[in-house]
């Protein structure tokens, strides 16, 4: 499959990714250095690399904690701007969907090198490695931008 990420889109998102660190995480926010949250933090990075905003519905930390649907999850498989790949055949640009209790209520991008960035709660933004057993046990969606 042909990807929408070219090397110059990889450079801008890991340009990017990298101005986001250290942000504090805030539920449905979404402000450099102010606060974020984990699907507004994916937003941000896609729309600064040229992919328009692609407005993840957010409120993970309160829905995780009373739910067992994921909101994320519909919202990608109904989204015909993305298409849903093995976890086997991720590659940088990807959006990184992980089980946090029962279903899908946290993701991040998976950047360079085997590595991806996300906003957790209660550490901020922050670039973690896909094969910390943390993550790589709880990585259940991937999704890729249609080319």
């Amino acid at each position: 499959m042909t990807s929408w990420w070219t090397v110059e889109r990889l450079a801008i998102l890991d340009s990017e990714a990298a101005s986001w660190i250290g942000t504090p995480f805030s539920a449905n926010s979404c402000s450099k250095g102010f606060g974020v949250s984990c699907a507004k933090l994916c937003g941000a990075l896609y729309e600064a690399a040229g992919f328009g905003d692609i407005n993840v519905p957010d409120g993970q930390t309160s829905h995780a904690r009373f739910n067992s649907a994921s909101i994320i999850t519909p919202f990608f498989d109904a989204n015909p701007r993305f298409v849903s790949v093995h976890p086997q055949d991720r590659t940088p640009g990807d959006v990184l969907g992980f089980t946090i209790g029962k279903c899908v209520h946290h993701m991040g991008v998976l950047l360079g090198g085997g590595n991806f960035i996300h906003s957790c709660d209660h550490i901020g933004v922050v670039i973690s490695t896909e094969r910390d057993a943390t993550w790589i046990s709880r990585l259940s969606n991937v999704w890729r931008p249609r080319p």
